[in-house]
């Protein structure tokens, strides 16, 4: 199941599997800053995104062949036929335009509640020991090993934890020292059994 700092965990086991827990680093979440983050990959700008390129150059190719016949049927009266074939051209232009930018519309206001979710339910507290961590969020518990972890991606102001689904921390939801030393955990926890890529 999902909580507001996550998208899920990997495989869970029972808190007894796992020892030695540490003293938990409490992470804060401040919507904003967690905004903040997605607005600097730009993926959640329509006229930025990478996935509505494809279609704001469609849109600029449309409209000027859409602009070409209807000038050229204006001015030549046996090719006025144009005129409404560029308006059809342009008209199909538009919806596709749309079509690409309700999706990152969509991804954009689902991404903005989950922030709010994040901040309204308060403080996360992250645990771990030799065999797996756990996180304590929204009044739940969720424990996994560090094997179930499949991948880490590190960057310079956050990181996600991928196994079965998705763990995402930020950096600006702990302290400097607190963010290095979680990063410097789950790679050597996850150093042979998992790659870490980012930047």
């Amino acid at each position: 199941s999902n909580t507001a700092m996550s998208r899920g965990f990997g495989t869970l086991v029972h808190w007894n599997d796992i020892r030695e827990m540490d003293q938990p680093i409490v992470a804060h979440f401040d919507r904003q800053q967690l905004l903040a983050l997605y607005k600097s990959r730009v993926s959640l700008d329509p006229m930025r995104a990478p996935a509505t390129q494809p279609y704001r150059r469609a849109f600029v190719w449309s409209a000027g062949i859409a602009l070409g016949l209807i000038i050229g049927g204006n001015i030549y009266q046996p090719i006025a036929w144009f005129i409404p074939f560029g308006a059809v051209v342009l008209s199909l232009a538009i919806i596709l335009l749309v079509y690409a930018f309700a999706h990152v519309w969509r991804a954009r206001y689902i991404v903005h509640k989950w922030a709010s979710d994040v901040e309204a339910q308060g403080p996360a507290s992250i645990s771990w020991g030799e065999s797996g961590f756990s996180v304590a969020h929204a009044g739940k518990e969720h424990v996994a090993t560090w094997s179930s972890i499949t991948k880490l991606e590190v960057y310079d102001d956050h990181f996600i934890v991928r196994g079965g689904q998705e763990l995402f921390f930020p950096k600006t939801s702990t302290t400097p020292e607190q963010f290095d030393y979680l990063v410097d955990l789950f790679k050597r926890k996850t150093l042979h059994t998992s790659p870490v890529t980012g930047s």
